[in-house]
């Protein structure tokens, strides 16, 4: 079908949809740059479900991660948006001087306030002090992350053998020719990261978003998708970890009936082929490859709540999604895999507030899911719900304050 502007009609629904979001946004509850038409769940934040569950407190993530799952009585769980965990201490007032332990034990890198923090359920970190910081992605010896001003953002990279230093410069003396650069994603062994941005406002349209290759050795950028106009463009990266230059991503149309809907595309490496894994009928978005290059964590929502979900990627044919069950309810976000693949790490409302969470996970022979129970692992005041966590070895926890200490 062409693209066209939606109807009168058609705009009203996205008007009081925007609405919604902008008041989320007022709160604090979202960065600004979740002000988009195509996140039309958000508004469930400030209305989220009753407790269905009961939630286990943070045991450390070392407890939860490289042993089998323990199983959940009901084979699925839920997450409440209220239970009876205290909101013990905000990510603020934890012991800030606390050492990361042996470099085997397992921790979590997130954004929160505008800047970098992290945890191993125990303790928590606050790595930068900025107040305009998000995205943080990581690679080996390479961390990169997204600083957002008022009309533009720009990526930084930080190693441990030199200050952090910007790698784009997106700012520009005319407000019209500013862009917005987000949601990194860095290629194993290769100095290239895709990211989001509208680095040309003409092959990308006014205000979407499309994929792009950054070379980092000569700072050229190529875009990779050319996604339908007046969408928001596309959004949520993630690499097959066996083939870095196949990708899933979140595509948003407008269906025969006008209606926005979100799915799920694959996009094969070296193609310009995007062949879509969900259906309008199930909207989907926030995919991440498991360690495994076949298994597939996302969110898929129903109208009444974000879930979270986990199926498989057949590509014996044409690629689909196949096996696909059901991990966690409620209002969630950014689902990723702990390195060795038995863990996912995600976002979850929780008290109306974003926190961190992670649940076990582990298949059985003829491919039925064992979950453990899900861990709450950050209270207090909410967490950035559009920066995918990144898992850390203790090792790597240890070295972060050092690569991020000339971040002001």
């Amino acid at each position: 079908m062409s693209h066209r502007p939606p109807s009168s009609t058609e705009s009203r629904g996205h008007t009081r949809r925007i609405i919604l979001v902008l008041l989320a946004y007022a709160l604090g509850l979202i960065p600004f740059y979740f002000l988009t038409p195509v996140h039309q769940g958000i508004q469930r934040v400030l209305h989220p479900p009753g407790p269905t569950t009961t939630v286990t407190p943070a045991a450390g993530l070392n407890a939860l991660v490289g042993k089998p799952p323990a199983l959940a009585t009901s084979g699925v769980g839920s997450i409440p948006a209220s239970n009876s965990i205290s909101a013990t201490a905000t990510p603020a007032n934890r012991n800030a001087s606390s050492t990361p332990g042996s470099s085997a034990a397992a921790w979590l890198l997130y954004a929160a306030k505008g800047d970098l923090w992290e945890t191993n359920g125990d303790q928590t970190i606050q790595l930068t002090h900025n107040g305009h910081l998000s995205q943080p992605t990581l690679a080996r010896d390479t961390l990169v992350y997204v600083e957002r001003e008022k009309d533009y953002s720009d990526l930084w990279l930080a190693r441990p053998t030199a200050p952090p230093r910007r790698i784009t410069h997106d700012a520009s003396a005319d407000v019209t020719a500013d862009h917005w650069v987000m949601q990194p994603v860095i290629l194993p062994g290769e100095d290239q990261i895709y990211v989001l941005s509208d680095q040309n406002k003409v092959t990308t349209g006014v205000g979407d978003l499309a994929i792009w290759r950054l070379d980092l050795l000569n700072g050229t950028m190529q875009q990779i998708t050319h996604p339908p106009a007046y969408t928001g463009g596309d959004q949520d990266i993630t690499l097959d970890p066996h083939e870095p230059g196949t990708i899933v991503f979140t595509r948003y149309t407008y269906a025969d009936n006008g209606q926005l809907t979100e799915g799920l595309y694959w996009l094969a490496a070296n193609s310009d082929q995007t062949i879509p894994l969900t259906t309008p009928d199930h909207p989907s978005r926030q995919a991440n490859f498991a360690p495994d290059g076949v298994s597939l964590a996302f969110i898929q929502s129903d109208g009444r709540a974000d879930d979270l979900y986990v199926g498989r990627i057949d590509t014996t044919g044409q690629p689909r999604l196949v096996n696909v069950q059901q991990v966690a309810t409620g209002t969630i976000a950014e689902p990723v895999w702990s390195p060795d693949g038995m863990a996912l790490a995600y976002i979850a409302v929780t008290n109306r507030q974003f926190q961190l969470w992670v649940r076990s996970i582990g298949r059985t022979a003829d491919g039925t899911l064992e979950l453990g129970q899900p861990h709450q692992i950050t209270h207090g005041d909410g967490i950035d719900a559009t920066s995918r966590p990144v898992w850390l070895t203790g090792a790597l926890a240890a070295e972060m304050p050092s690569w991020l200490k000339a971040v002001n």
